[in-house]
């Protein structure tokens, strides 16, 4: 597959692929955000378990970004360590929205989505505490909460 240059458009990134018939792009777009939103439920639940073992959470996100870095640990950890959400980069609702055309995908293929399922539902029970309109990273307070009301 060929890389395409287009001139005279504007464009959000520098490197555009050329992926075949019209909507295989789309497809392969919800592909790369299902995978990025699964990962920052990923990041989130391996730096609340340093700081449930009483590890620094900024020193917990250098180790990882030394030893298994990753864009959505870069973006969000930082969000997660220090609480502060604000402004929102991807909101949990569009986080919702876009699980869903994952999950409609995996239907129509007949394909299991065993991690894209646990992830959805992470994001669908913070959707429905209130946080639909919140930066994803706000994962980390459905974790708080759990944890404060085993207190």
């Amino acid at each position: 597959m060929g890389q395409i240059a287009f001139i005279g458009i504007g464009a959000m990134g520098d490197t555009f692929l050329h992926f075949g018939p019209v909507g295989d792009g789309h497809t392969v777009k919800i592909i790369s955000n299902v995978l990025s939103y699964g990962t920052v439920a990923l990041v989130n639940e391996a730096l609340m378990l340093a700081a449930k073992h009483g590890v620094d959470g900024e020193i917990t996100f250098d180790a990882l970004m030394q030893g298994a870095p990753s864009k959505a640990l870069e973006a969000f950890g930082p969000r997660i360590v220090s609480g502060d959400y604000v402004p929102p980069r991807v909101t949990v609702d569009h986080v919702c929205d876009d699980m869903l055309l994952g999950q409609e995908l995996a239907t129509r293929a007949s394909a299991p989505i065993f991690m894209l399922g646990a992830a959805q539902e992470v994001y669908r029970m913070l959707a429905l505490r209130g946080f639909g309109e919140q930066d994803m990273s706000t994962v980390a307070e459905l974790w708080r909460s759990t944890q404060a009301e085993k207190a």
